[in-house]
């Protein structure tokens, strides 16, 4: 009964505390005349570079832009729910998220992103269909 308490502690005070330190939270960075592009969020380091995480890509190196669906299943009703998630492809096939599922943009403004992030970069953009 005390393990229980004490373990439901522990995971009380580490969701506080990414909640608190904005783990995962950052912006994306487009610079034209650098023809790069930066990733910067925040890692659950407390102090120092360990949770600064940037991460940088040239513009050279981009793909394409995929418009994705992910499909999240509820726990307990197994419903699925169907988002469409924005990722940057680069030239080692690594898919880089550029929207978030909390986001919870419209279909026509999550094209528009898409677009928009496809003609600065000089892309195409591509929509991809679920294999159900």
């Amino acid at each position: 009964m005390y393990f229980d308490g004490i373990v439901g502690l522990l995971i009380s005070f580490f969701l506080w505390a990414a909640i608190i330190l904005d783990v995962d939270g950052g912006y994306d960075i487009f610079q034209k005349e650098e023809r790069m592009v930066y990733f910067f969020r925040w890692g659950f380091g407390f102090l120092g570079e360990k949770r600064r995480l940037i991460f940088k890509v040239p513009m050279k190196d981009i793909r394409c832009i995929k418009i994705m669906p992910e499909v999240q299943r509820d726990i307990l009703t197994r419903t699925p729910t169907f988002y469409r998630i924005v990722f940057m492809e680069t030239i080692n096939y690594e898919l880089i998220p550029l929207t978030r599922i909390e986001d919870d943009l419209s279909f026509q403004e999550i094209v528009d992103k898409a677009f928009e992030i496809g003609r600065f970069v000089d892309v195409p953009v591509f929509l991809m269909y679920p294999l159900y």
